[in-house]
């Protein structure tokens, strides 16, 4: 079944017109499967060994909070211990 011009037309712009082609829509839906898979995996690598997630990740905010805290309060008083 030969592609119409409109559709020759599309994909040689990246569907830069409102058309529905089914091959550029098939690379748009690998595309979102191999995003959703990598993100995915990256999940599992940082909670690989991890026993408790939730508890790491709270602790690790908590710890960003007190560094960001430190960081904008500035340098300490004159006067400190000596």
């Amino acid at each position: 079944m030969p592609l119409s011009a409109d559709l020759r037309v599309c994909c040689a712009r990246r569907c830069a017109f409102s058309c529905v082609c089914t091959s550029c829509s098939k690379k748009e839906e690998k595309r979102a499967k191999l995003a959703e898979a990598a993100e995915r995996r990256q999940k599992e690598a940082a909670s690989r060994g991890i026993l408790d997630v939730q508890s790491v990740e709270q602790k690790r905010k908590k710890k960003e909070k007190i560094e960001k805290q430190i960081a904008t309060s500035g340098p300490p008083p004159e006067g400190g211990l000596r």
